[in-house]
């Protein structure tokens, strides 16, 4: 077979790969989501559609939206915007929608991700185009990696990261201006990624500095990192700059997922949608099915451990297992956890680091990430060494196969949405209040996203600054009285006593999120209770009308 060949018939296999994990999504894209992830996943449809129309020139800031959270607006340079992957895909989201394109990414980036390291093996490690592709294969289909396609396309698009590692490693002027290029293209997909890839890298340097001290132009390495800064500086600096000053800037993330670590015995547990995954339940292990970034399974730790002590005496591969190592311990994070949730002690590996700026918007469990290509550094080693190997590397994946995603119908957009029904309800700069049925309600993005963002929304999910906690990251709007009282029916059905206080505070929230109509979806929880509540607080029963009910204000 030719060289273009081999190259062909990988990124074919990695697709169908990729195809077989997100078929649940291609079955009917405007309703199948994530059931693990609802919310990202509307999330990810609303900035995908913000992307597209940046593209027709329908918006005209990429940094920063005052179309959601009415009237504060929200920084997306801080919410993960994705234009990276967003503007290149705007003619499929004006075409399918931004639900399509997220099924895309998804199998785009654990395609593409496994191909960008398959190239990097094969090329670096002088291996067989065999081997290279189980290594290949791992790093992009990974249980570290294919959970996250459950709502974080930003996270299953690694596909730069390859590329990242090879141009640094391989030092010249020429490859410094070209890693600054992808440097700056990734830092608009998933910067955390890449703060990952430099943490990595710098880690795994370091060790192969220490082994093969010869073996290191150090003059020439620094000139090339200096030309890659020298690039991506000038380009991202106003963007990182609006994210970190900007309007709805904020520090570090939401103090509660600072404790997310990996539990020590998640590294010897199958992820949920694994083929071993139901022999090993994961659920107690893990704040949710997205984040089983340690999953790796007993017969691959195993594996690792064989793998690292035979190629020791080869030094990118002791660097690469002792890296790998490095990582798994502090991912454990801020407390060391045993086989769930009760047993706790501080500090953990992770608690030095936690509050130096930057590592404080890290989520530990995350940094277990950073082992994947390492083990698929000695997966390909191995497998190239001997069938023994072959057989081992087998034994140790078969297990961590990656299944289709496990998808829930959402409710079809509303007549009254889709067909514009509201533009007769909203007065120049007013907003829509969409009823929340959790704090961080998603139904008006997802709503907004399928209507080319025709209209302001006073709520959403979004990370921004908690003005109790000294502009900390808090998850969604500051809560309003009006807020936590139709989530609090949305709830539980109760309507409570309403006072004149409470009409007090429904009218100053009104004002205050400058709101024209409030639309309550036909599958609200407890409708009719939050339909009561809307009518005494209102003085005025809704016209129902497009699958919808509606109050004109």
């Amino acid at each position: 077979m030719t060289r273009t060949g081999r190259h062909l018939t990988a990124l074919i296999a990695y697709l169908l790969m990729g195809l077989i994990v997100t078929l649940p999504l291609w079955r009917d894209p405007d309703r199948a989501v994530p059931a693990a992830n609802e919310g990202d996943h509307a999330f990810f449809e609303y900035v995908l559609a913000r992307a597209a129309a940046l593209v027709t020139g329908d918006v005209s800031d990429p940094f920063v939206t005052d179309q959601l959270n009415v009237p504060l607006g929200v920084n997306l340079m801080a919410n993960t915007s994705v234009l990276g992957l967003g503007i290149p895909l705007a003619p499929v989201t004006l075409l399918a929608g931004p639900a399509a394109t997220i099924a895309l990414l998804v199998l785009l980036g654990l395609a593409l991700t496994a191909y960008g390291w398959f190239w990097v093996f094969l090329r670096r490690l002088r291996v067989s185009p065999v081997a290279a592709w189980v290594g290949g294969a791992f790093c992009g289909f990974a249980p570290g990696v294919y959970t996250h396609a459950q709502g974080h396309p930003n996270w299953t698009a690694q596909f730069l990261l390859p590329f990242v590692v090879h141009l640094l490693f391989s030092p010249s002027r020429r490859n410094g201006l070209t890693l600054g290029l992808i440097m700056a293209w990734q830092v608009f997909i998933n910067e955390e990624a890449l703060f990952f890839t430099g943490l990595g890298c710098a880690v795994f340097g370091l060790l192969f500095l220490a082994l093969r001290p010869h073996e290191v132009d150090k003059r020439r390495f620094l000139t090339s990192l200096g030309v890659a800064l020298a690039v991506v500086v000038p380009l991202v600096a106003y963007p990182l700059w609006v994210q970190f000053t900007g309007p709805g800037s904020y520090r570090g993330v939401p103090e509660f997922t600072t404790s997310y670590g990996n539990d020590v015995t998640a590294f010897v547990s199958f992820a949920t949608h694994s083929l071993a995954g139901p022999i090993s339940p994961f659920g107690h292990l893990t704040p949710n099915e997205t984040e089983q970034n340690a999953a790796f399974g007993i017969p691959l730790v195993i594996t690792f451990v064989v793998l690292a002590v035979l190629f020791r005496r080869r030094a990118a591969a002791l660097a690469a297992a002792c890296t790998a190592v490095v990582f798994a311990v502090l991912s454990v994070g801020r407390d060391v956890i045993v086989n769930g949730y009760g047993d706790v002690t501080r500090p953990g590996p992770w608690e030095p680091f936690a509050h130096l700026p930057l590592f404080d918007s890290v989520v530990p469990t995350r940094l277990s990430l950073i082992a994947i290509p390492c083990v698929g550094l000695l997966l390909a080693l191995a497998v190239d060494r001997s069938r023994a190997g072959v057989a081992l590397v087998v034994a140790a994946l078969v297990p961590i196969v990656p299944m289709p995603l496990t998808t829930e119908r959402v409710a079809a957009v509303p007549a009254y949405i889709a067909e514009r029904g509201y533009r007769a309800h909203l007065a120049d700069g007013g907003s829509m209040l969409v009823t929340p049925r959790v704090w961080t309600d998603t139904t008006g993005m997802r709503w907004a996203a399928r209507t080319g963002l025709d209209f302001p929304l006073a709520l959403g999910y979004f990370l921004g600054p908690d003005p109790s906690a000294d502009g900390r990251a808090m998850f969604g709007p500051w809560r309003r009285p009006t807020h936590a009282l139709i989530v609090s029916v949305s709830a539980t059905g109760f309507v409570p006593p309403l006072t004149a206080v409470d009409r007090a505070a429904f009218a100053a929230d009104l004002a205050y999120w400058q709101t024209s109509v409030i639309v309550l979806p036909n599958d609200q929880p407890y409708r009719a209770a939050v339909e009561a509540l809307l009518t005494g607080l209102t003085g005025r029963a809704p016209s129902r009308t497009g699958g919808v009910s509606v109050w004109d204000l």
